[in-house]
């Protein structure tokens, strides 16, 4: 009489991938946003201003002392990183605190946008890992923090772009048409990435028209507030 012995290699294997590895994944992301908390004043050259601006709309905001500022939505550059750690501020009570939690929060970001793009591309999901390395790059020391917020945003963007290509949804399209106006307020350079990536993805997956026009529409609201933007901003004024 055969039995049958449960497969050891099989179980082992499964144990890994539901557990071991997924452990291993969130305590490295952790792990590389703790620096952040490593000192109050961290050496990233620009990030004075950040942390003035968040501190400056926290005392905007309802409730809040107030300043001798407006906030001009139409033309400003990174209002939606400095709004999120202006709300982060208010509660906490201190905008370098809130700028640092914010950061964290961003550096974790970098593998999970990661993971979700292999995930979508059905590749290695386990690479992803390594983007945790790079989080901690030029741009961050330089204290382009706006930028380097906009990096994951715009990696899950084109996630979902892959996504909705392989299996459209509207759900996923309402998502990606907020998430894309949220990048163009965090970065512009992120959201140009996003859009010409998006683009490509789109020809190249080579789709019906009906697929091409209604994933393509997701953009279109974050299009227009490109355009206002464009003719409001002080980048586009010629000096009198």
């Amino acid at each position: 009489m055969q039995r049958n012995e449960p497969n050891l290699a099989t179980s082992g294997e499964s144990f890994r991938q539901r557990f071991a590895w997924p452990l291993v994944f969130w305590l490295t992301a952790v792990a590389s946003a703790l620096p952040i908390f490593s000192a109050r004043f961290l050496p990233f050259t620009d990030l004075p201003e950040h942390v003035a601006a968040m501190s400056t709309i926290a005392d905007l905001l309802p409730g809040g002392p107030g300043a001798p500022y407006t906030i001009a939505l139409r033309s400003s550059q990174y209002f939606g990183y400095h709004a999120i750690g202006a709300l982060i501020a208010r509660v906490v009570h201190d905008a370098v605190l809130g700028n640092q939690i914010l950061l964290a929060f961003v550096a974790i970001l970098w593998p999970l946008s990661m993971r979700s793009r292999l995930r979508a591309l059905h590749h290695d999901e386990r690479l992803a890992i390594f983007a945790c390395l790079l989080f901690w790059n030029r741009a961050l020391a330089i204290g382009f923090l706006p930028f380097v917020a906009s990096v994951p945003v715009a990696i899950f963007i084109i996630a979902g772009v892959v996504r909705q290509t392989d299996a459209f949804s509207i759900k996923r399209s309402v998502i990606l048409a907020f998430a894309s106006i949220g990048l163009f307020y965090i970065h512009v350079s992120g959201y140009l990435v996003a859009g010409v990536a998006s683009a490509g993805i789109v020809l190249a997956a080579r789709p019906r028209l009906r697929q091409v026009v209604t994933t393509s529409a997701a953009f279109i609201p974050s299009a227009i507030v490109a355009a206002l933007w464009s003719r409001r901003a002080s980048l586009t004024r010629t000096p009198r």
